[in-house]
């Protein structure tokens, strides 16, 4: 048995799960794996792993935000059966020779790179990414808590103009080879092609994140603390938004933000931050805006 080296998306079971605290006090579902199967991306097809001995790795899951249950709660419930009233009732539920599929990846922060789990999901869901789609009940939440910028946005849309050529549409996916740091290890019998990682670009939401001025600031020590890991500019403002109490007005939660920024990446654009840069700026955020 050996942790697991390649981010890859595989099938296997729960060999032992509970529920406990991170160290800004948030709880989180932890869950140990053991991989049975994984998907070969070039031939499209899953492929045994029950014979190598690099098998294993640990998932660390948040459950709830300021806002609500996370979309990796409802990925637990799913798979576990977990109704989401008890966290007692979730560390009793014996899961032992349960069947889930995961996914992971490197995430590098403060020249440190290591692997971790960044999806879980039923055993027989589509392996690889998938696009998240709101249901009907979300939708028209979200239509009740932007209605006033859809409003403003509809009423100074310009009308298109006869002959005006359409819109090009968005580019395809590309693909990106393997990350060096990467081990490598057998996926079949024979060669293989490389397998290759699937990186999506994502549309700037609606209500995001404000922009932080360069400043020549010097990095403390709360980035120097921050978590490894890497994440997305939206990846690190909602989160901490689901956080946020609706006592602190969006002016402070902004100043928190741009505070965060100015911490981890002083004077760099934030088209030039990168993603374990927004990673420090997630831990920072969720840790202020906690302690509010």
């Amino acid at each position: 048995m050996g942790l697991i080296e390649r981010a890859e998306a595989f099938r296997g079971k729960i060999v032992d799960h509970g529920v406990s605290k991170t160290t800004n006090g948030f709880q989180q579902w932890v869950v140990s794996l053991l991989a049975l199967e994984i998907y070969d991306t070039d031939e499209q097809e899953r492929v045994d792993w029950s014979e190598y001995e690099i098998d294993e790795i640990t998932a660390y899951n948040c459950l709830f935000g300021g806002k609500g249950e996370t979309l990796t709660c409802k990925q637990v419930k799913a798979i576990t059966g977990w109704d989401g009233k008890s966290f007692a009732t979730l560390a009793a539920i014996d899961l032992t020779e349960t069947l889930i599929q995961f996914r992971t990846a490197y995430s590098t922060f403060d020249n440190k790179t290591r692997l971790q789990v960044e999806w879980i999901d039923v055993y027989d869901a589509a392996p690889g990414r998938s696009v998240r789609k709101l249901d009907a009940n979300e939708l028209k939440g979200l239509d009740a808590e932007y209605a006033k910028v859809l409003g403003d946005s509809s009423a100074k849309a310009a009308p298109t103009k006869a002959g005006t050529k359409a819109p090009a549409k968005a580019g395809t996916v590309t693909k990106k080879g393997v990350s060096p740091t990467q081990a490598k290890g057998p996926v079949t019998k024979k060669n293989t092609k490389k397998t290759v990682k699937e990186e999506n670009t994502i549309e700037p939401p609606i209500k995001g994140p404000p922009t932080a001025p360069a400043t020549s600031t010097t990095v403390d020590k709360e980035a120097e603390n921050a978590v490894s890991g890497s994440c997305t500019k939206d990846e690190a403002w909602y989160p901490a938004l689901d956080l946020k109490k609706d006592s602190m007005n969006d002016e402070v939660f902004s100043n928190i933000w741009l505070g965060a920024i100015n911490t981890v990446a002083p004077g760099v654009e934030q088209e030039n931050i990168t993603d374990e840069q927004w990673w420090g700026v997630r831990t920072i955020m969720l840790d202020k805006v906690s302690a509010v």
